[in-house]
């Protein structure tokens, strides 16, 4: 399959290269003298995370600069210019002499965070940024990983000016938001994105523990396997799991913690919930492979699952994030736990504000192919619901794990292609070719939104909570 490296150039289709080439050029720069030096040994940055520190102002050069690119982009786009040829179009003037806009077109403003802002611009305008032409051009036709790796930092850069404006009252009202909805939405889009993926692609593509969220990096010379091992056995200690427990994992993915968990206590009973029938079959070979007796496996719906009995521990890695309404799920989840039970929570969170993976924006890619139906957190977010679950302790996790989890799963990807790609024609036949672009486009915007700001902006949360009505311990 024909790739383009970073240093080849790239013409893009309609005319775009130009504009395309200058503003990733220009976001990369940008990039580069904002972005913090990472510390040795990929240490963690908790307290930035937890107490970030004044983001730095909006630089107004950058943003002149990307205005006009904006507006020039947008002329050829829909016709009405002359592609910077030096040619003047007539301008419309009103009785009193002003300028008039055409219909859908505004000058250019700052970022701003409110949800009706977003709204008109997202469905308003009726223009195409360049973000979203970067997106549309990609799943056409390769683009070069610099470019596409621009159009992300554009992307969490606009995502993190708008959160940024945000206040505790903003953090109340989208937990308000979230009891209008159902548990989960759009389950079986999301299982048609990447909770379907076959195994045989899994296998290649993720380390050796099938680990399908972040690891942990230890040094600079961590291996995939390793962090996967390393992140187990900090969610194993943070979760307080042991042997003799009952334990129920909700979304257990290609089994990593299940399966980990029930080798470590041969004396506890795991039970293990997935929505994927794929990943219940290749789990339950796992566990009848490795003689793992004490290990159910269970394919559900989390908007109807009730489990039989209760639980010493209720683990969650990376679920919470498709829950859209957690006060009706946490409400079932504690009639589900045992006497002192505890439930545990491993979620990707942002530092400060909660945003919406949006299907409706055209910019938002991973909300429409992969991430459907889900929803960022911030770190505080779970706080709005201590009236059912009160925090008993908390970790946090530096993004740049994220980032080189998401980094060595594209590196598994790229040594894998041939294989790769034959796994995924049993699954997409003649839009195979579609979906390898998009999954290299998984790995780069995985990467690139949690080493965003250093891995300061978004990250990893952990918690391991008790019922509210416990008491005091």
């Amino acid at each position: 399959m024909y790739s383009m490296s970073m240093g080849e150039r790239g013409e893009a289709p309609d005319g775009m290269s130009g504009v395309i080439r200058y503003e990733s050029l220009l976001a990369a720069r940008t990039m580069a003298q904002r972005q913090p030096k990472k510390s040795a040994g990929c240490a963690d940055s908790v307290e930035s995370f937890r107490n970030p520190k004044p983001k730095p102002r909006f630089d107004k050069d950058v943003f002149c600069k990307t205005s006009a690119i904006r507006r020039l982009r947008s002329d050829f786009l829909h016709g009405d210019g002359s592609r910077g040829t030096g040619r003047h179009r007539a301008v419309a003037r009103g009785p009193d002499g002003v300028r008039l806009h055409p219909a859908g077109r505004q000058r250019p403003n700052l970022p701003v965070a409110s949800s009706a802002s977003r709204t008109r611009h997202d469905q308003g305008s009726g223009r195409m940024s360049v973000v979203s032409a970067i997106i549309g051009t990609a799943e056409r036709v390769p683009l070069p990983d610099v470019v596409i790796r621009a159009a992300i930092q554009r992307l969490c850069s606009r995502t993190a000016t708008r959160i940024s404006a945000l206040g505790a009252d903003d953090e109340a009202a989208f937990a308000g938001r979230m009891m209008l909805r159902p548990i989960a939405e759009d389950v079986d889009a999301a299982n048609a994105g990447h909770d379907e993926a076959p195994a045989s692609f899994i296998a290649q593509a993720l380390g050796p523990n099938r680990k399908y969220s972040s690891c942990f990096y230890t040094t600079d010379a961590t291996t995939l396997r390793e962090a996967e091992e390393e992140a187990l056995r900090q969610t194993v200690a943070h979760a307080g799991l042991a042997d003799g427990q009952t334990i129920l994992e909700l979304g257990c993915g290609w089994g990593s913690l299940s399966l980990w968990t029930a080798r470590q206590f041969p004396h506890a009973k795991v039970t293990a919930v997935s929505n994927s029938q794929g990943q219940r079959a290749y789990v339950e070979e796992q566990a009848r492979l490795r003689g793992l007796l004490n290990l159910r496996v269970v394919t559900a719906d989390m908007n109807v699952f009730a489990p039989e009995g209760q639980f010493d521990r209720i683990v969650s890695v990376e679920m919470f994030e498709h829950v859209m309404n957690w006060r009706k799920l946490m409400t079932r989840l504690r009639s589900w736990l045992a006497p002192e039970g505890r439930l545990f929570m491993h979620i990707v969170t942002h530092r400060s504000g909660s945003h919406l993976f949006d299907r409706a924006n055209r910019e938002d890619w991973i909300a429409q192919h992969v991430f459907t139906g889900g929803l960022m957190a911030s770190h505080h977010l779970v706080r709005q619901f201590d009236d059912i679950f009160t925090v008993e302790k908390e970790w946090c996790w530096s993004g740049t794990h994220y980032q080189r989890t998401a980094n060595d799963w594209l590196a598994n990807f790229d040594a894998h292609r041939d294989a790769i790609e034959a796994s995924l024609r049993n699954v997409h036949g003649d839009e195979t070719a579609l979906w390898m672009r998009r999954w290299r486009w998984f790995f780069l915007a995985t990467s690139g939104l949690f080493g965003y700001a250093g891995g300061t902006e978004w990250g990893v949360s952990h918690y391991r909570m008790k019922a509210a009505d416990e008491g005091v311990s």
